[in-house]
């Protein structure tokens, strides 16, 4: 969970157009909001596990999914196409 929380905490900014993306982890739950907008994703082990980072990575996609945006990882940055 130190992980979780250290890799997310990155991700709490403010674009350019003056929205704001917020990321907050509750339990096994990643929220995400883009302005408006929010999308939530679950870290499920047993379909993406064991390795946290691809737990993790696959939740932040699916809660990404839901706010209409898409997340990824490439090169070692963090992605976030709104």
């Amino acid at each position: 969970m130190n992980y979780t929380d250290a890799y997310i905490k990155a991700m709490n900014v403010e674009l350019e157009d003056g929205r704001k993306v917020t990321c907050k982890r509750r339990g096994l739950k990643i929220q995400l909001q883009i302005g408006e907008t929010k999308g939530e994703g679950l870290m499920r082990r047993l379909e993406n596990g064991p390795d946290v980072k691809n737990i993790l990575r696959r939740a932040l996609e699916e809660a990404a999914e839901d706010a209409s945006s898409r997340f990824s990882v490439e090169d070692g940055g963090m992605y976030l196409e709104v």
